[in-house]
C-alpha cells in the first residue's frame, strides 16, 4: 500500500512538471518570470526595511532558478534570447511599485509649472512621482533592477549553460603533425596517466611515458594478455616504471590448449589514456608504429567532465578486477607507484599555494577588465569585438564565466551609482561652504539649508521644495539615470555575449559512453544509427554483425543517405556484410595502398617510391552530420559480446565538423580507385559464397574419409 501511494505521488509531481514545463517553456511564459523577479526588486526597495528587502529579492530569484530547473535543455540560440530578453525587459519595465503610488501628487505640480515628466524624455523611464522619490530613492531602485538583471544572467549561465571543455581536439593518422601533438599530450601530464590500450610496441611513445614515470607522474597501463607475448611488444619493458597489468585469457580445453569449445574469443581492445584524471584520448588508435605512419587512424580529444568521468570509472573498475592476480612485476611496479604518490604529495601544497597566491591578482585584473568593458562604449552599444578583444587579453577560464558575469554585476552598480552621482552634482552645484543651489542664478539669500555634497545629499538637495527649478533638476537627473541603467544594460549584455561564445556552451543533447561486452549498449548504439533521418557516414574496420548492418539497411530503405567506407582486406573476411551492403545499393568504398614518396628525388624524376599495405583502421561514424558516435568498437558480434570496447557519442560541433572533414578526405581519396558498385558486390558475393560451399564440401569429404580409415582400421 505504501509503495503504491509514493508511485501515485510521484506521477503526479511528474505530470505537474510537465505540465508547468508545457505552459511556461515560451517565450511569453520566461518574459513573465523575469517581469515578476524585476518587479519584486525594485518593488520592495521603498517601504520594507533593508533585512526584509534582500529575504524578498532572494526568495524570488530562487523560485526563478527553480523555473530555470524545469526547462528542457536550451541550445546556444535559445540562451542568447533568453539573455537578450532579461536586458530588454530590465531596461523597459513598467514604473517603480513604489514610485505608481504618488504618481498623481506630482502630475498636478509638473502641470502647473509647465514641464514634462522624465518619461518623455526617455523611453521606458517612468514618470516622476515626487522629487523626493526620483532622486533620493531612483538610483536605489535602479540599483535594485541591475541587480536583480545580473543576478538573472549569472542563473542562465549557471543553469542553462556550462563550461566548454579546457582541451578539445582531434588527432587523425597518419601524420607526423598528429604523432608530435600526441607526445605533446603525454609530457603535459604532471600527476597520472592511465593508459588502457590492446596493442604498445612504439619505442617513441614508450621513451615519452618513462619520462613522465621518472620524473614522478603515476604510470598505470592495462592491455591484452596476448599482445603482451608478441613479437615488438614493450609492456614487460614498460613494467619497470609503470603498474602493468594484462587482462584474463580466453576459456582453454583443458586437453588441447585451444580455445574451449562455446567460448568466444576475449580481447581488451581499449584504446585510450586519460591524463590527470581531467583529459581523455580515445578512438581506434593503437600506440604502434604502423598506427602512426601508415594505417587510417583517429584519436578525440576531450576534457568533458561527463565523458571522462564514465571513462575514469571504466579504467578503476579494469585494474580492481585484473590487478590482484594478473599484474606483470607486480612488486617492483607498485614500489615505482609508491615512490611516484610521495612524490606527488610532496609537490601539492606549493602549488597550492602559488594558486591561492595568484587569486587575487587575477581577479583585480578581470575587473579591470570588466569595468573597461562597461566603460567602452558610453551612450551606445557595446560591440562585442571589443568585449571580446578585452576578454582576451586575459584568457579566463570557462568556470570563471559566471563569477565573471557577478564581478560585471558589481562593477555596474558602482558604475550606476556614481553616474547618478555626477548627474545630480552637475545640476546642483554646491557652494563653497558646502551649501547646495538649486539653480546657479538664485541669490544667496535664497538658499536651502546646508546639505553636505555626498551623492545621496546631492540628490536629497533636489526635494527641498516643488518649484519649477526642482522639478526640471530632478527631470533632468532621472533621465540621467534611465540612460545610465541601458548603457550599462547594453554592456552587460555584450559581456554575457561574448562568455557565451568563448567560454560557455550549451549542454549537450547527445552524450554517452558505451561500454561492451554488454548487449544493451550494443542495442543503444544500433538506436543512435537508426536515427539518421538525412544522412548516415560509417567508416569502420570490419563489419560482420547482422544487427548493425540491418540497421543500417533499414536507414538505406527509408531513403535516407548512407556511405560505408571499410578496410579492403576486412572485406574479403569470411562473415563481412560489406559486399551485402554494397549489394543493396549503399554506396561503399575500400582503401587503397598507403603511398610511400621520395623526400630526395631529382626535378623531373618521379617521386612515388612505391606503395604498401595499411589498414583502414577507424571506427566513427556521422549521424545526420550533427551526432558523433567512435571508439574503439568494430561493427562485429565479438566486440559486442566477448571483447571489452568502448564508444563514446556527443554532438560537440567541434569533434562532429573535425570528423567529417577527415570522412570527406577519405571518401574523396578512396572512391576513385575502390569504389564496389552493386555488380561487382554481387559477383563478389558469388564468389564467396561458392568458395564457402567448396570448403565445406572439402571438409566433409575429409571427414567421411577419416571417418571410413578409423572404421576399416577397426575391423581389422
Amino acid at each position: 500500500g505504501g509503495g503504491m501511494v509514493a508511485a501515485v505521488a510521484m506521477s503526479r509531481l511528474v505530470a505537474r512538471r510537465q505540465a508547468l514545463r508545457a505552459r511556461t517553456a515560451t517565450p511569453e511564459g520566461f518574459e513573465a518570470r523575469v517581469a515578476a523577479v524585476l518587479a519584486a526588486a525594485e518593488g520592495d526597495i521603498g517601504g520594507a526595511p533593508l533585512c526584509r528587502q534582500e529575504s524578498i529579492c532572494a526568495r524570488s530569484l530562487s523560485t526563478f532558478e527553480r523555473f530555470l530547473q524545469l526547462l528542457p535543455p536550451v541550445s546556444a540560440p535559445q540562451a542568447a534570447a533568453m539573455r537578450a530578453t532579461i536586458c530588454r525587459l530590465a531596461a523597459a519595465i513598467g514604473q517603480p511599485a513604489a514610485a505608481a503610488a504618488s504618481r498623481a501628487g506630482c502630475a498636478t505640480a509638473s502641470a502647473a509649472n509647465g514641464i514634462s515628466p522624465p518619461g518623455a524624455l526617455i523611453e521606458g523611464a517612468p514618470s516622476v512621482a515626487s522629487p523626493l522619490l526620483t532622486t533620493a530613492r531612483l538610483a536605489d531602485v535602479l540599483v535594485a533592477r541591475l541587480h536583480a538583471t545580473g543576478s538573472m544572467l549569472e542563473a542562465v549561465q549557471r543553469l542553462c549553460l556550462r563550461p566548454r571543455p579546457t582541451v578539445r581536439d582531434a588527432f587523425f593518422f597518419p601524420g607526423a603533425q598528429s604523432l608530435s601533438h600526441l607526445l605533446r599530450l603525454i609530457s603535459s601530464a604532471r600527476f597520472s596517466i592511465d593508459l588502457c590500450v590492446y596493442c604498445v610496441t612504439d619505442e617513441t611513445l614508450v621513451r615519452a611515458l618513462q619520462s613522465r614515470a621518472e620524473a614522478g607522474v603515476s604510470v598505470r597501463v592495462i592491455s591484452d594478455d596476448e599482445q603482451a607475448f608478441n613479437r615488438g611488444a614493450a609492456l614487460f619493458e614498460m613494467a619497470h616504471f609503470a603498474y602493468t597489468v594484462v587482462d584474463e585469457p580466453s576459456a582453454q580445453d583443458e586437453v588441447t590448449g585451444r580455445q574451449a569449445q562455446g567460448e568466444r574469443e576475449k580481447r581488451l581492445h581499449h584504446k585510450f589514456a586519460i591524463f590527470d584524471s581531467r583529459t581523455l584520448a580515445t578512438g581506434s588508435f593503437n600506440w604502434t608504429w604502423s598506427a602512426h605512419s601508415r594505417n587510417c587512424e583517429n584519436i578525440l580529444i576531450t576534457s568533458a567532465p561527463e565523458i571522462v568521468s564514465q571513462y575514469s570509472s571504466q579504467f578503476e573498475r579494469l585494474h580492481a578486477s585484473l590487478a590482484s592476480k594478473n599484474s606483470v612485476s607486480t612488486a617492483r611496479a607498485a614500489t615505482r607507484l609508491q615512490a611516484a604518490l610521495r612524490g606527488r604529495a610532496a609537490r601539492l601544497p606549493p602549488s597550492m599555494g602559488r594558486a591561492a597566491t595568484s587569486l587575487g591578482a587575477a581577479r583585480e585584473r578581470l575587473s579591470a577588465a570588466v569595468e573597461s568593458i562597461l566603460d567602452a562604449s558610453p551612450g551606445g552599444r557595446v560591440p562585442l569585438g571589443t568585449c571580446r578583444a578585452l576578454l582576451q587579453k586575459l584568457n579566463p577560464k570557462p568556470t570563471q564565466a559566471t563569477w565573471l558575469t557577478v564581478a560585471a554585476t558589481a562593477e555596474a552598480v558602482a558604475s550606476l551609482r556614481r553616474r547618478v552621482a555626477e548627474a545630480a552634482a552637475a545640476q546642483i552645484p554646491a557652494t563653497a561652504d558646502g551649501r547646495c543651489l538649486t539653480h546657479p542664478a538664485e541669490d544667496e539669500a535664497t538658499l536651502s539649508s546646508p546639505v553636505p555634497a555626498s551623492a545621496t545629499s546631492l540628490m536629497e538637495a533636489a526635494a527641498v521644495s516643488c518649484t519649477k527649478e526642482t522639478s526640471a533638476v530632478a527631470a533632468h537627473v532621472s533621465a540621467a539615470a534611465y540612460a545610465a541603467l541601458r548603457d550599462l544594460l547594453s554592456s552587460l549584455s555584450a559581456l554575457g555575449a561574448a562568455l557565451e561564445e568563448d567560454l560557455l556552451i550549451a549542454p549537450p543533447r547527445a552524450c554517452s559512453c558505451l561500454f561492451f561486452p554488454s548487449m544493451v549498449a550494443r542495442e543503444e548504439l544500433c538506436r543512435w544509427l537508426a536515427g539518421a533521418v538525412y544522412s548516415l557516414d560509417v567508416c569502420v574496420f570490419t563489419l560482420s554483425d547482422r544487427r548493425v548492418a540491418d540497421t543500417i539497411l533499414e536507414v538505406h530503405a527509408r531513403g535516407v543517405p548512407v556511405r560505408l567506407i571499410t578496410d579492403d582486406v576486412t572485406a574479403l573476411s569470411d562473415g563481412s556484410l560489406v559486399f551485402k551492403l554494397a549489394e543493396a545499393g549503399i554506396a561503399t568504398v575500400v582503401d587503397s595502398d598507403f603511398q610511400i614518396w621520395k623526400q630526395d628525388a631529382a626535378p623531373g624524376q618521379p617521386r612515388l617510391a612505391g606503395t604498401a599495405p595499411r589498414h583502414m583502421h577507424h571506427k566513427f561514424a556521422l549521424v545526420d552530420g550533427r551526432i558523433l558516435l567512435t571508439g574503439s568498437y568494430n561493427y562485429t558480434l565479438s566486440a559486442a559480446t566477448a571483447n571489452h570496447e568502448n564508444v563514446v557519442v556527443t554532438d560537440d560541433a567541434y569533434h562532429v565538423a573535425k570528423y567529417s572533414e577527415a570522412f570527406y578526405f577519405l571518401w574523396r581519396e578512396f572512391r576513385k580507385a575502390m569504389f564496389i558498385s552493386r555488380q561487382e558486390a554481387a559477383v563478389r558475393i558469388q564468389k564467396i559464397e561458392r568458395g564457402r560451399r567448396e570448403r565445406s564440401a572439402t571438409a566433409t569429404a575429409a571427414r567421411a574419409i577419416l571417418i571410413g580409415v578409423r572404421l576399416g582400421s577397426a575391423r581389422k
